[in-house]
Parts: structure tokens; sequence; C-alpha cells
């Protein structure tokens, strides 16, 4: 059994050995991206657009859409109570509406798209590298 631990000796022969300890080990490292305050406001704000509206509309057809279910629920059981054309016109151009916004937000460009198109783009061509360091 050969020894495992060696300190300030000449090796003359190759030691096999899963254990050696040489006080470096290996890094991966890669280029940080420069967030600057301006970017960090972007990315905070920037949710206020077109999907921040549909956001909001969506919730606010959904909240009418549960005033009315019972109506809903009682036409389709064979019930009195009857969804109106005027509710069924409100929730088809709420649902419409929503998803115009939805598609704006995609087509239109906004500050916080760009901050993250800039930050993809960085951490895609910057490589990963291996760097010893010591412990």
């Amino acid at each position: 059994m050969a020894k495992t631990n060696f300190k300030n000796e000449t090796l003359t022969q190759t030691i096999v050995t899963d254990d050696i300890y040489s006080g470096i080990a290996f890094a991966t490292i890669q280029v940080d991206y420069t967030l600057s305050a301006v970017d960090y406001m972007q990315l905070k704000n920037g949710w206020v657009s077109a999907y921040g509206w549909a956001l909001n509309i969506g919730f606010a057809i959904f909240g009418y859409a549960l005033s009315i279910f019972p109506k809903m629920y009682s036409s389709f059981i064979g019930g009195d109570d009857v969804v109106s054309k005027g509710e069924w016109v409100t929730l088809g151009g709420g649902v419409v509406v929503v998803l115009v916004l939805c598609l704006l937000g995609l087509c239109l460009p906004s500050d916080k798209k760009k901050v993250m198109k800039a930050m993809s783009e960085h951490f895609k061509n910057a490589p990963k590298t291996r760097h010893p360091v010591r412990n």
C-alpha cells in the first residue's frame, strides 16, 4: 500500500491515486453581464405594456364570467335563467380585446425586451472557460 500523504518530498516514481491534493482546483468562469442601474429599472418596471393591459382586462373579463356563471349553469341544466346576448357580446368582446393586446405586446418593442435580448446574446456569445484556482 502506497503512502498517501507527501509533504516536502521528491517523488521519483509514478504514483497512481484518486485522492491527490495539489492545492489547485478548477473553476468554470464566464464573463459577467454588466447590468447598469438603467437596465435594472427597465427590467423591474418594464411590465406596463400591452401585456399588462391584457392581463388587467383578462382578469376583469374572468370576474365578469364568474358573475354570470350561475346563469350559464342554470341554462345548461334547463333552468329559467338565460344569459343574454349582451352578456355574451361583453364576454366575447373582452376576449377579443385581450387577444389583440397580447398580439400587440408580442409585436411592439419595449425596453425590457431589448435588455433581455442583450443579456441573452451576451451569455450566448461569452464562452465558459475553465481556469485553475488556488484553494
